[in-house]
């Protein structure tokens, strides 16, 4: 799974709240 924030950075890890977990395969 792909953390992206609401700026658009991109993380392995669980970032804040406001925040879309994104799956890609």
């Amino acid at each position: 799974a792909l953390y992206v924030d609401l700026q658009g950075v991109a993380s392995s890890q669980p970032p804040a709240l406001s925040t879309q977990v994104v799956e890609s395969h």
